[in-house]
């Protein structure tokens, strides 16, 4: 009998010197997880790429039917774009303005209300549009010939993660995906 419990403690593992984690344990799992991050993250950064283009399209999307409601609304004109000294200029990488242009200038004076400030794009990243800025006429339309179509380029200018959005002349704005680029 006292063999039996001797046998069966033994196929157990009980009363045996048990070990940690040997270093080649820890090792082959280590390349495992290497190995699998390595795999992962350049998918993951594809990925987050994608996204922020997504997402700051889709910002700039509400932020002109947001302004052009705005000036159908409260009927005052309202112009969206980077700022130089308070006047509108072409250089997308700078914070975009959105204001009241009692004028229709595409300055903003004193008098004339902030309505809101889109960050710049983020740095590596690259927003074009082929004018000045966009101003919207107190019936929603388009000021003059403004219409195009803003290109946001995540981390390089010809990125095929890059995202349009086109402003017609009637003041609406839709997506644009395919052919994106923002070399000149």
């Amino acid at each position: 009998m006292n063999a039996l419990i001797v046998k069966a403690a033994s196929a157990t593992g009980a009363g045996q010197n048990q070990r940690g984690i040997t270093l080649i344990d820890l090792l082959i799992v280590m390349a495992i997880v290497f190995i699998t991050a390595g795999i992962g993250l350049p998918s993951f950064a594809h990925l987050l790429s994608d996204n922020r283009a997504q997402m700051y399209v889709k910002t700039l999307q509400r932020d002109i039917i947001y302004m052009r409601h705005y000036a159908i609304n409260y009927g005052q004109p309202v112009t969206i774009c980077p700022l130089d000294g308070g006047k509108c200029v072409n250089d997308w990488s700078k914070d975009i303005s959105i204001f009241i242009d009692l004028n229709l200038n595409r300055k903003r004076n004193d008098d004339e209300k902030l309505l809101k400030l889109l960050p710049d794009p983020r740095l590596g990243d690259t927003l074009t549009y082929p004018r000045h800025g966009i101003t919207f006429r107190t019936d929603g339309s388009i000021n003059g010939f403004q219409s195009g179509t803003f290109r946001y380029c995540p981390d390089t200018l010809d990125s095929k993660l890059s995202k349009g959005l086109v402003v017609n002349q009637a003041g609406r704005p839709r997506f644009r995906d395919e052919d994106i680029s923002c070399k000149k």
